[in-house]
């Protein structure tokens, strides 16, 4: 996946810097030097490269490591939506200011019932199929293989096994 979206970034900024269309040098020049650049530059070091560099490297993969991938991808995210809302709201292209958004009623409930169909989607498949934690598990199976170990007493005189001690 980071290979994939680095290839659409590295795309998408060439085919904006070989025809460079109007506006859009003052787009690019925020973000690879001037205002954004700090932005911009995260992302691609801390959403792609660092991430890819931590998860694509054949040494056994700790833990912390992939967790630190998955974090700096999540914020790299949100900063990549910051620059495309900001950044281009930046550049004045359009002839008039943009006004403040105020969402309708439909956008509401298609956002609230994207959300409930979620949720009743993780319900029915944790209904359907149980949740059962992998240590349960390992430690029924540990328990189970312990009582096949474990010997039977055996007496090799019937009478003494039969009998009732004092």
């Amino acid at each position: 996946f980071t290979l994939i979206m680095g290839y659409f970034n590295l795309s998408e900024y060439l085919v904006i810097g070989y025809k460079l269309p109007e506006g859009d040098d003052v787009l690019l020049a925020s973000l690879f030097t001037g205002n954004f650049a700090g932005w911009f530059w995260f992302y691609i070091v801390g959403g792609l490269v660092v991430p890819a560099v931590l998860v694509f490297i054949p040494w056994p993969r700790p833990i912390p490591a992939i967790l630190l991938a998955a974090v700096l991808v999540d914020i790299a995210m949100w900063i990549e939506r910051f620059l495309i809302l900001v950044g281009t709201f930046s550049v004045p292209l359009m002839p008039y200011e943009p006004d403040t958004y105020l969402p309708t009623w439909v956008e509401i409930a298609i956002t609230a019932a994207a959300f409930a169909g979620f949720s009743l989607i993780i319900t029915i498949f944790s209904r359907l199929v149980p949740v059962i934690s992998v240590w349960e598990v390992k430690e029924q199976d540990e328990q189970a293989l312990s009582r096949e170990r474990a010997p039977e007493p055996v007496s090799d005189v019937p009478e003494l096994a039969t009998r009732a001690h004092p």
